[in-house]
């Protein structure tokens, strides 16, 4: 998860997403394996914490694909 914090490149957040989910999982696998209850329960906080992450880039990302571009937009407005 490498980027910027004043610009997206929306193509590149499948990468994120995906890791996203494989975090999860990996979390999801500790979690079944942990026998303390309470870090058990940790692990599928961060599960929870890394699906609401995935999902949150797949919304930016279809938000970014369905906005017009910004040349775009100066162009309709003569800019």
């Amino acid at each position: 998860m490498k980027h910027s914090p004043q610009r997206f490149d929306v193509d590149s957040l499948s990468e994120d997403i995906r890791e996203c989910y494989q975090l999860a999982a990996d979390c999801a696998r500790r979690a079944k394996a942990e026998a303390d209850p309470q870090l058990r329960q940790d692990f599928l906080d961060m599960e929870r914490r890394w699906l609401f992450l995935a999902r949150s880039y797949e919304l930016t990302r279809q938000l970014g694909r369905s906005a017009p571009s910004r040349a775009s937009q100066d162009a309709r407005a003569g800019a």
